[in-house]
Protein backbone atom coordinates (compact mmCIF):
# COMPACT_ATOMS: atom_id res chain seq x y z
CA UNK A 1 0.00 0.00 0.00
CA UNK A 2 1.33 3.64 -0.83
CA UNK A 3 1.48 5.83 1.75
CA UNK A 4 1.30 9.75 1.30
CA UNK A 5 1.73 12.63 3.73
CA UNK A 6 -0.82 15.62 3.09
CA UNK A 7 0.45 18.86 4.30
CA UNK A 8 -2.41 22.01 3.92
CA UNK A 9 -6.21 20.56 3.60
CA UNK A 10 -7.54 23.84 1.83
CA UNK A 11 -9.54 22.55 -1.02
CA UNK A 12 -6.51 21.20 -3.43
CA UNK A 13 -5.27 19.44 -0.28
CA UNK A 14 -8.48 18.00 0.64
CA UNK A 15 -9.38 17.01 -2.95
CA UNK A 16 -5.98 15.25 -3.04
CA UNK A 17 -6.24 13.54 0.35
CA UNK A 18 -9.71 11.94 -1.00
CA UNK A 19 -8.80 11.28 -4.67
CA UNK A 20 -5.59 9.29 -2.59
CA UNK A 21 -8.32 7.50 0.02
CA UNK A 22 -10.47 6.07 -3.45
CA UNK A 23 -7.38 4.26 -4.70
CA UNK A 24 -6.26 2.52 -1.72
CA UNK A 25 -4.30 4.81 -0.28
CA UNK A 26 -2.93 5.18 3.25
CA UNK A 27 -3.50 8.86 3.84
CA UNK A 28 -1.57 11.23 6.51
CA UNK A 29 -3.57 14.87 5.81
CA UNK A 30 -1.95 17.50 8.33
CA UNK A 31 -2.94 21.17 8.59
CA UNK A 32 -2.70 23.89 11.27
CA UNK A 33 -6.76 24.32 11.26
CA UNK A 34 -8.04 22.26 13.42
CA UNK A 35 -11.46 22.31 11.71
CA UNK A 36 -9.98 21.32 8.36
CA UNK A 37 -8.33 18.58 10.27
CA UNK A 38 -12.29 17.67 11.73
CA UNK A 39 -13.71 17.63 8.91
CA UNK A 40 -11.39 15.10 7.02
CA UNK A 41 -10.38 13.22 9.94
CA UNK A 42 -12.97 9.89 9.28
CA UNK A 43 -12.23 10.01 5.54
CA UNK A 44 -7.83 9.47 6.03
CA UNK A 45 -5.77 7.16 8.11
CA UNK A 46 -4.87 9.57 10.08
CA UNK A 47 -5.49 13.48 10.47
CA UNK A 48 -3.32 15.43 12.98
CA UNK A 49 -3.47 19.22 13.58
CA UNK A 50 0.30 20.38 13.25
CA UNK A 51 2.32 23.52 11.87
CA UNK A 52 4.31 21.86 9.59
CA UNK A 53 7.06 24.26 9.65
CA UNK A 54 7.76 22.68 12.62
CA UNK A 55 10.63 19.67 11.93
CA UNK A 56 10.39 17.88 14.97
CA UNK A 57 6.50 17.88 14.44
CA UNK A 58 6.54 16.38 11.54
CA UNK A 59 9.48 14.08 12.13
CA UNK A 60 7.66 12.41 14.97
CA UNK A 61 4.38 11.44 13.16
CA UNK A 62 6.59 9.68 10.78
CA UNK A 63 7.06 12.47 7.69
CA UNK A 64 10.60 11.63 7.32
CA UNK A 65 10.01 8.17 6.25
CA UNK A 66 7.31 9.02 3.57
Amino acid sequence: MNKYLIIGLGIFGRELAMSLIEKGAEVIAVDERMELVEEIEDKVTYAIKLDAMDEKALSSIGADEI
